[in-house]
Order: structure tokens, then sequence, then C-alpha cells
């Protein structure tokens, strides 16, 4: 009898510790799937984040309220790992079940926050040294590196460089976001080059796209096809109507230019701030964008209109100190 309940109780330690192998390889899978993933997250996926983290801080109190519920520490691991299984092959119906398994009050409907990202515009720097500079910036902090690329068309008399420089720096930084500003006629022809010469993000300017939302949606999804993300770029003259809002539903980000597009050491226009409010206010999960006169004065206004990333050329270029002015950027742009 005593062999038969020693037996007994290594079987049970032995489940209980494949229970807690099995539940930490689906835990962590499911993690790096969310911050991996280019799309954002859903209100079923911003349940599920906040459960996981409760981990460990669930009692047995509040799962015995459920029918689902039963006594003891493997029960309730085995009780996550199925939310967490269910979610993968079963997702429209998480969002219904979950909430009866975690009261309200343990459940944070709020999204997570987007995050605060600084890109300095190689066009401010030695473009003779474009590699290097790319290079020290990202040394010293900076998420992204911006590159405008100019056909001389759109903008008259603006001409900078193509996919083929963009190929170069990728090779020289295989670890970089790029994200490319295109201001050229006929944007969408350029995707899959750009792709292919390694380009994280696009970004293509609603007025470029003839203004239609049409257009501008078969322009993301082509983007997409090639494994690009895209951003829907808007000048300062374009007014925030309901042809942009329809188009900018297709895309991952929006860039606000809050200069003229097509020369550097223009001074920040103000006067655009409530567009870009009344994007957050329209869009409060996707990424926003500010490029033109950013200083840590004008990214603190961009910040508080709803801004999570910059773009900075003069600023940080410029700067003594590329570290400092990369963090100040960054810290002036963080919500209060």
């Amino acid at each position: 009898m005593k062999k038969t309940g020693v037996r007994a109780e290594k079987n049970s330690t032995r489940i209980y510790l494949k229970d807690r192998f099995k539940i930490w390889c689906v835990s962590n899978l499911f993690q790096i799937w969310l911050s991996k993933s280019k799309t954002k997250m859903t209100h079923f996926e911003s349940q599920l984040y906040s459960a996981t983290q409760l981990s460990g801080q669930i009692g047995f109190h509040t799962l015995s309220t459920n029918p689902i519920a039963c006594s003891g520490r493997i029960s309730r691991r085995l009780l996550r790992l199925f939310l967490l299984t269910l979610s993968f092959f079963n997702r429209p119906c998480f969002d219904a079940f979950l909430p009866a398994v975690w009261p309200s009050h343990h459940i944070h409907h709020e999204m997570a926050p987007l995050p605060i990202r600084v890109g300095p515009s190689v066009l401010a720097g030695d473009l003779s040294m474009l590699a290097k500079d790319a290079r020290r910036v990202l040394r010293a902090g900076a998420d992204f590196i911006h590159l405008d690329v100019f056909d001389g068309n759109w903008i008259k008399g603006a001409f900078t460089f193509g996919p083929m420089v963009v190929q170069a720096l990728r090779l020289h930084e295989p670890k970089a976001y790029l994200d490319v500003h295109l201001c050229v006629t006929q944007p969408a022809q350029y995707l899959e080059e750009l792709a292919k010469a390694g380009a994280s993000r696009v970004l293509l300017h609603f007025e470029a796209l003839d203004r239609s939302p049409s257009i501008a949606r078969a322009a993301a999804q082509l983007a997409h096809q090639f494994r690009l993300e895209v951003g829907l770029a808007l000048a300062p003259q374009t007014n925030l109507d309901s042809d942009v809002l329809e188009a900018a539903q297709s895309f991952d980000a929006v860039l606000v230019m809050t200069v003229p597009p097509g020369f550097g050491g223009q001074k920040f226009m103000p006067e655009v701030l409530p567009k870009l409010r009344q994007l957050r206010e329209n869009f409060p999960h996707k990424t926003l964008e500010v490029d033109g006169g950013v200083t840590v004065r004008t990214a603190a206004l961009a910040g508080m209109a709803g801004a999570n990333e910059v773009v900075a050329g003069s600023a940080i270029f410029g700067a003594s100190n590329l570290r400092r002015s990369i963090r100040e950027l960054r810290k002036s742009l963080q919500p209060a």
C-alpha cells in the first residue's frame, strides 16, 4: 500500500513537471509570436497577453467560481495552457470565453502602448559616409534609419538616392530597420525593388496615389505581398477628409509631414498638429510618425498630439552628442 502511494506521488510529480514544461513552451512561443507579429495586438490578444502575465498571481478562489475550475496548481496551469492553445486555433471564440474565466478586475482592456521610436534622416548626414553615419546613430541608440527617396519629378529639383543605395546600406547594417520615404511619381512601381533591396517599411504619399482610397489600398496590399510594412504619408496641405481616413485603414502607419517635403532645415508647422490629433483619435493603435522640423520642443508637441515616432535630421546629426540628442528626443516624445 505504501509503495502504491509513493508510485502515485511520483506519477503526480512527473505529470506536474510535464505540465510546467508545456505551459512554459506555449507561453513563451505565444509571447514571441506577439512581439514578432507585424500586426498590432487585437482586443483578444491584449486580453490574452494580460492574462499570461497573471501566472502565479491567480488563486484558486478566482477559478472556483467557474464550472470548469478544479483544485490544485496543476489544474490552474492546465487551464492556462488550454486557453493559450485555444487562442492559436480558435481565435473568434476566445474574446467571449476569457472574461468568464478571469474576472474583469483582473483583465487590462487597454492595448499595449505603442513603442516610442526616433529615426535619424541620413539625408542630413554626410552622404559620402552614409554607412558610417548610419552605424554611428544606430550605436547611439537610434531605433531606425530614415531614407528620403526623391526622383526629381514629384518634387521638382529634389534628387536623392534610390533602391541601390538602400541595398548597399542593408549590406552594411543587416539588422537595421530601414524606413524608406518615397517622394516619387507612381510609388507602387518601386515596391518590389525596394523589398529586394532590404527595405523594412515604405512610406507612400497619398498625393502621389491620386488621392484615391482604392489606389492607396491596392498599393498597401501590394506592399504587404512583398512582405513590406507600409505607411501612408500626408503632406501638410492635405486635409484629413473621409478619403484619407478610408485609405489609412489599409496601412500599418501614417506619416504626417510637418514641413513641405523636398528640402531639409525647414521650420516645424504647428498648424498640422490638429490633423495629427484627429488621426490618433481615429486610429488609437496605429503608428503615427512625424517628419520635418523636429527638435526636442517640437517632438514634445507632436507627442502630445499623438505621435509615437519622429524623424529628425539636423537635430541629431548637428548635435555634439548623438546619444544625448536621441535620448532627449525620445524622452520629449513620451506622453506625460
